[in-house]
């Protein structure tokens, strides 16, 4: 039987995390243009630097081991101290740095970690000749096209200019020997149903688990 995976994202619009999104916001004044800027962090790599990360609690919001955010484009969460404990456990992940923070809130400060994923390896992993690929302009889909590489996949997507999108609809990997990755070609995180169960079973907040069709395993750990 085939793995079952799940997104791995903060939840938003809960009575759990409150109604207001993003559930934090950047400090004002805080300086976009600054070489440690935030919005010099990249997906590609993991930062070399310290980022300078100045958020507070938003309004509304309520706090939780997983926050939304919408300043830091990159894969990575927002995660409380004893979620980011608990993610450190995991053996089976694809590399990651941990960046500590003060949380800005209305009873204080209170510290928080951006956890960054990178996976520049991943696309080895996909069955490109398997995966379902497809066309997309401005949100219509314009039909499949076929991809025998990830070199191919750049190839056409050139060929192809910017308003006509390749996307990978579902992903078939020839192995999957991770518990938490980065999703190669799409971005964002999934993670295995063992570390599902063990979050549920830790009962922490904030996080959104919905079973995803989008990957599809080959041969499994």
């Amino acid at each position: 039987m085939n793995e079952k995976y799940y997104t791995f994202k903060a939840k938003i619009d809960s009575v759990e995390t409150g109604h207001n999104y993003p559930a934090i916001e950047t400090k004002e004044g805080y300086d976009f243009q600054a070489l440690d800027s935030v919005h010099n962090i990249k997906s590609n790599e993991l930062p070399a630097f310290q980022p300078n990360i100045k958020f507070r609690l938003a309004s509304g919001s309520l706090l939780c081991d997983m926050l939304s955010q919408a300043t830091i484009s990159a894969n990575g969460i927002i995660a409380s101290k004893n979620l980011t404990e608990y993610l450190k456990s995991i053996s089976t992940t694809v590399p990651y740095k941990i960046f500590s923070f003060e949380l800005e809130t209305t009873r204080g400060m209170v510290e928080y970690n951006w956890i960054q994923y990178v996976w520049l390896e991943g696309t080895n992993f996909v069955d490109f000749e398997n995966t379902e690929f497809r066309i997309n302009e401005f949100g219509n889909d314009l039909g499949p096209i076929s991809i025998s590489s990830y070199q191919e996949k750049l190839k056409k997507q050139t060929e192809l200019g910017f308003t006509k999108m390749i996307y990978a609809k579902t992903i078939v990997m020839k192995s999957i020997n991770f518990d938490l990755m980065v999703l190669p070609l799409n971005g964002g995180l999934i993670i295995s149903d063992k570390i599902k169960k063990e979050i549920m079973d830790y009962s922490f907040t904030g996080i959104e688990l919905m079973e995803t069709k989008r990957v599809k395993a080959g041969n499994t750990m």
